[in-house]
């Protein structure tokens, strides 16, 4: 698509003028700072207000023209269902894909995902993985610990202690194996975390190997969990584009 204008379609009208912290490009995607003054968004993948440099059209300056840092910059605020010719770096891009920021002023394909933290516990090629029931960062808060309790503890009635108080902001999830006479194995301290109320609450277990090998002691927090906000969507492409390699304009829709 060709077009001279930032402002493809507008339903809204919103424009404040904030001066430049750096160079800017009409159509980049901007980010408000703690100066009072405007420049690339920064944070790929990041939140966003989708807020875009203009054209300065009250000077007779083109899509083209760039502003300098400290120049006046006129800053568009569109509202949903708005289209903006904005920047596109990355991958290609098919009609309807959703977009987020580069981290430079441009978008590019989102690719966020939710993920569920999680932890493989071994020793040598056997052992456990443990995954954190919800998805997102609660549960890189989360730590396993295996402590080998001798002849305390007998296999088939291993303990497990779910703790929430002792280190802020972590929960610390005990099991406690026989290790004496009557060894537990792997397949049983599974079993005890699953079965035990609080626990399957936060976390399922599973075999990782052969599991019918004595337990062993271990320390493990949970980790790889992440959230999808939706502020991290910017805008959804009306176009296919494939920058390839470069930096290509492309008609958007504000989401």
């Amino acid at each position: 698509m060709k077009s001279n204008t930032i402002k493809l379609k507008k339903y809204s009208d919103v424009i404040e003028e904030y001066r430049a912290s750096g160079v800017i490009t009409p159509g980049m995607l901007l980010a408000y700072d703690n100066n009072g003054k405007v420049g690339a968004h920064a944070a790929k993948g990041g939140s966003a207000v989708a807020m875009f440099a203009l054209e300065d059209e009250l000077q007779g300056r083109g899509i083209g023209d760039a502003y300098a840092a400290n120049d006046p910059v006129q800053c568009w605020l569109p509202y949903r269902g708005d289209q903006v010719f904005a920047l596109l770096t990355g991958a290609a891009v098919v009609k309807g894909a959703l977009l987020q920021s580069a981290g430079d002023g441009s978008l590019e394909a989102f690719s966020a995902k939710l993920a569920n933290a999680g932890a493989d516990i071994k020793s040598g090629d056997n052992g456990l993985k443990v995954t954190a029931r919800k998805p997102g960062v609660e549960g890189n808060a989360i730590q396993i610990k295996l402590v080998d309790g001798d002849d305390a503890i007998t296999a088939g009635s291993e303990t497990v202690d779910v703790d929430d108080t002792t280190a802020p902001g972590v929960v610390i999830i005990t099991v406690t194996f026989g290790g004496g006479v009557t060894a537990s194995t792997i397949a049983q301290v599974i079993a005890a975390i699953n079965a035990d109320t609080d626990a399957k609450a936060l976390v399922f277990a599973e075999g990782i190997g052969t599991t019918s090998g004595p337990a062993f002691e271990a320390e493990k927090a949970l980790a790889g969990g992440t959230e999808v906000n939706f502020g991290q969507v910017v805008a959804q492409a009306l176009e296919a584009v494939d920058p390839a390699a470069t930096t290509k304009r492309i008609a958007v829709r504000i989401v």
